[in-house]
C-alpha cells in the first residue's frame, strides 16, 4: 500500500511516498481503508519537531515514528475477532495520533474505540475533519467555562481549522462571538456565526476597546496571556490551543499552573464521547466544515507547505482513495 514517511526532521522535501504491507489488526483493533486524510498543524510541527519539546517524545536526532496524519474517514476494511462495535464495510471517522503508521496511508490500523460510524448525512470529506481541529476547539470553548445567551467569547485565528469550529461550536451555546482574523477572511466568520469581526493588521490587541469576555480562546498563539488577560472579565478564562514557538508553549504552561483563568491545552479529549458530540452538531445543522482546498496524495509537499503558511481557511485535505 501507498504511505507518506519522512526519516528525518525537516520541511515537506523530506516526505516520501513508500510501498509498504498492509499491517494486520491486533486485539482490540480495526483496519480502515482510508478515503480522506485532513491535515493539521500538528502534523507538519512533528515533521519539524517543533516546538523542540516534543524531542524527547518524537525523538532527539531523528523520528522514532515514520508516520503522519491523524484525522480520517474511511471504510473498515477489516477488524481483529475481539473487536465488537464495529463490522467489514461500515463506513466511520476517527482520530489516530502520530504513531509507526499514520492516517496518510491507504490503510490505516486504529483501536476500535478511536473510531466511531460515520451517519449518511456526512460525507465522508465532511466526517474526515471531525479530527484534532474539531477536537481542540470542542474542548477549548465548552470545558473551561459554561456559555450562554449572555456570555461574550472572543476567538483568535477565526479563519483557521480550529477558529472555524470554535465560532459553529461557540454559537451553538448562543454566546456572542467575536472573531480577530484578516479583513479578507472576515467574510468567511461572519457566514459561520461571527456577530463582530477584528482584524489584526488593522487594529492591535491593545488597542482593542469593548466588553470584557467570558471567553478568549486563542487558536493559533498570536498574543501572550498578559495581552488577553485584560480584556477578561473577572470570571472570564482564557485558553491557548497553540504558541508561536518553544518559548511561547512553555510561558503559557507554566503562567496556566499558576493562574486558574488561564490554560494550554496540552491533553486532547479525543474519545468516542467526544466524537459523537460532533457528529450531533453537523447532524443538527449547528457545525459545518469548513474545507479549503482537497489535495492528492501524490502532492502532498504542496499540501504541507501550504498548511504550514498558516494561511489555510478552514481544513485542508488529502484524497487517498481513488
Amino acid at each position: 500500500m501507498k504511505a507518506i514517511r519522512y526519516y528525518k526532521y525537516g520541511g515537506p522535501e523530506v516526505l516520501r511516498m513508500e510501498e509498504i504491507p498492509i499491517p494486520e489488526p491486533g486485539p482490540g483493533e480495526v483496519l480502515i481503508r482510508v478515503k480522506y486524510t485532513a491535515l493539521n498543524p500538528l502534523d507538519w510541527r512533528m515533521v519539524r519537531a517543533e516546538p523542540l519539546m516534543v524531542r524527547p517524545y518524537a525523538g532527539l536526532i531523528k523520528p522514532k515514528k515514520f508516520g503522519l496524519g491523524a484525522d480520517f474517514s474511511g471504510i473498515v476494511e477489516r477488524c481483529h475477532p475481539s473487536t465488537k462495535q464495529f463490522e467489514v464495510g461500515e463506513a466511520v471517522l476517527g482520530t489516530v495520533f502520530p504513531n509507526d503508521l499514520g492516517a496518510l496511508a491507504e490503510y490505516v490500523l486504529v483501536p476500535e474505540t478511536s473510531i466511531i460510524s460515520k451517519p449518511d448525512s456526512l460525507a465522508f470529506e465532511e466526517a474526515s475533519t471531525l479530527g484534532v481541529a474539531a477536537l481542540t476547539a470542542l474542548q477549548g470553548v465548552k470545558k473551561y467555562k459554561s456559555l450562554g445567551t449572555h456570555s461574550r467569547v472572543l476567538i483568535n485565528g477565526g479563519s483557521g481549522g480550529v477558529g472555524t469550529f470554535s465560532i459553529q461550536i461557540a454559537k451553538a451555546s448562543q454566546a456572542h462571538v467575536t472573531a480577530i482574523s484578516s479583513a479578507k477572511n472576515h467574510p468567511l466568520t461572519q457566514s459561520i456565526g461571527a456577530d463582530h469581526t477584528i482584524c489584526y493588521h488593522e487594529t492591535k490587541i491593545q488597542n482593542v476597546e469593548c466588553e470584557p469576555f467570558d471567553l478568549i480562546y486563542d487558536t493559533v498563539g498570536s498574543y501572550n496571556p498578559s495581552q488577553l488577560s485584560r480584556l477578561l472579565k473577572e470570571e472570564g478564562q482564557l485558553v491557548f490551543a497553540s504558541a508561536k514557538n518553544s518559548w511561547g508553549f512553555i510561558r503559557n504552561m507554566l503562567v496556566g499552573k499558576m493562574n486558574p483563568r488561564i490554560h494550554m491545552i496540552v491533553e486532547l479529549d479525543k474519545g468516542q464521547k467526544e466524537l459523537n458530540q460532533l457528529v450531533d452538531l453537523c447532524e443538527r445543522g449547528m457545525l459545518n466544515p469548513v474545507i479549503d482546498k482537497i489535495y492528492s496524495i501524490e502532492d502532498i509537499a504542496q499540501a504541507f507547505a501550504y498548511i504550514e503558511s498558516m494561511r489555510a481557511r478552514g481544513k485542508v485535505l488529502v484524497k487517498i482513495d481513488p
